[in-house]
């Protein structure tokens, strides 16, 4: 009905991850309907999971350890090349290219490791496919201002933005969930965070488009956005 009325994209957020082995079949799901249907989808994915099945140790002093080499075996078809005919747009979770940094902000030791290697292959595919006029996957990375990370965020940008062939989407943490945690913990000043949007700005990260940005004071997506849940139910934002 969404596509019907004119709907042109609809996003796949977090709450558990799309590539999960329990979640995986549903999201191959809608992503095809979606596809048949002329819409683009976005989905949010931690990226670990794109080659491997991942497998977690639980060490009782230092927390999770991503411990799978186990490739993917997806009913004969490649995650990856399931994904690049259909559509999407892979926004990848990007808070650092530090190991240590970014290990520490997910709580999950190799994590960084298996996240690089998705996006080393993610970027072999799309310079395989390039003359392939079937292939249109997009992909990016997603990332939020933290202390942890606040002086990386320009390189960043430098590293993922259109001109090098990525999509670059930055935030400001919502308190909900774990970022409820951060908000408490991590809390950055509008000092801070006004100093992150001038060097974005600088650099030409914000322009016009929809929406504006969720970086800044307030955040004017409750008036474009739209989260419905599996069960049907309809909120202004997925902060809500």
């Amino acid at each position: 009905r969404f596509a019907e009325q004119g709907g042109q994209f609809i996003g796949i957020p977090g709450r558990g991850e799309p590539f999960h082995k329990n979640n995986e079949a549903l999201v191959r799901k809608i992503v095809s309907r979606a596809s048949e249907k002329g819409l683009t989808t976005t989905i949010f994915t931690t990226g670990d999971t794109l080659l491997f099945r991942p497998k977690f140790k639980k060490d009782k002093r230092d927390g999770y350890h991503l411990c799978s080499e186990k490739r993917r075996t997806d009913n004969g078809q490649d995650l990856i090349d399931f994904l690049g005919t259909r559509n999407v747009i892979l926004l990848i979770k990007y808070n650092s290219a530090d190991n240590n940094i970014q290990d520490n902000i997910v709580r999950t030791h190799n994590y960084t490791k298996y996240r690089e290697r998705a996006i080393k292959e993610l970027k072999r595919r799309q310079s395989i496919h390039k003359d392939d006029v079937k292939w249109n996957l997009k992909v990016g990375i997603v990332t939020s201002i933290l202390k942890n990370n606040i002086d990386e965020i320009g390189d960043l940008y430098d590293r993922f933005n259109p001109n090098t062939g990525y999509i670059f989407d930055c935030d400001t943490i919502l308190p909900r969930g774990r970022g409820e945690y951060y908000k408490r913990s991590d809390n950055l000043s509008h000092e801070d965070l006004n100093k992150v949007f001038t060097l974005l700005k600088k650099k030409g990260a914000i322009s016009s488009c929809q929406g504006g940005t969720y970086v800044g004071i307030a955040c004017d997506r409750i008036f474009h956005h739209l989260y419905v849940s599996l069960k049907g139910d309809v909120y202004p934002c997925i902060g809500c």
